[in-house]
């Protein structure tokens, strides 16, 4: 494969840094978590944010989420 070959040098050229498990496990709950919100306003300002834990997104859209049903009720 020609792809292959390329890749593994970009990758030892690379500066990535070692991620345990539980930290990927994390990453990918919030991914999950934000890209299954059904808004689309509160997903999009999760999206914004630079650097977002699991926590802070579930925090953050919960909030908004109470936000827009307030403004609702208004």
């Amino acid at each position: 494969m020609f792809a292959h070959p390329c890749l593994k040098r970009l990758s030892q050229e690379c500066e990535c840094q070692a991620v345990s498990a539980e930290r990927y496990r994390l990453e990918l709950m919030r991914d999950v978590f934000v890209t299954g919100i059904q808004s689309h306003v509160i997903r999009q300002r999760l999206l914004e944010e630079s650097a977002l834990n699991f926590e802070d997104a579930f925090r953050k859209a919960r909030a908004m989420e109470l936000a827009f049903k307030n403004s609702e009720l208004s």
